[in-house]
């Protein structure tokens, strides 16, 4: 959810400042909660990649160089490398 928020925030930036600041903050709160569950399950590396993707996106960090956390199926090096 909180990709396509952020996603659809970018698309819409040019086009309604609000509304893509709306979807921008609840990005930014879906991902908080993950990084909560994250830690709660100890994943830890899920946890600080999300932290490092928050951060990002408050700093301004173009979109295209995001990186969201992976599906337990994948791992983080292979989609961030890291």
């Amino acid at each position: 959810m909180a990709r396509r928020e952020l996603k659809r925030s970018q698309a819409t930036r040019y086009e309604d400042k609000t509304e893509a600041e709306r979807l921008k903050q609840q990005g930014i709160r879906n991902l908080e909660t993950a990084r909560r569950l994250y830690r709660e399950k100890g994943w830890n590396g899920k946890e600080e990649q999300t932290a490092k993707l928050i951060e990002d996106i408050k700093n301004g960090v173009a979109s295209y160089n995001w990186c969201f956390p992976t599906t337990l199926a994948d791992s983080l090096s292979a989609k961030c490398g890291t």
